[in-house]
């Protein structure tokens, strides 16, 4: 909260810049929106919560992720199963 208002103006201006790129993550994208719109009205501590709320998401994302490619790990060897299988071979 004791940012200088230059820092403060840099900080809006990155979290604007993020706000496009993280279209495509969930609900990312209109937590940076919130907290965009709360720095710019001096809301310090909403705008704090607004970018918690958008590290969680992203941490989420993450976790499906992972949970992803693991499945993909199991499918991938399911499919060899397949053709053992499918091919007489043990």
């Amino acid at each position: 909260s004791g940012l200088p208002q230059d820092q403060m103006q840099k900080l809006v201006d990155e979290v604007a810049k993020a706000i496009a790129p993280a279209g495509d993550y969930g609900e990312v994208a209109e937590h940076l929106k919130k907290a965009v719109a709360q720095m710019r009205q001096g809301q310090k501590q909403s705008a704090t919560q607004s970018l918690s709320d958008a590290a969680k998401e992203l941490e989420k994302l993450m976790g499906q992720c992972q949970d992803m490619e693991s499945l993909m790990a199991a499918l991938e060897q399911l499919k060899g199963a397949q053709l053992c299988i499918g091919n007489g071979e043990c």
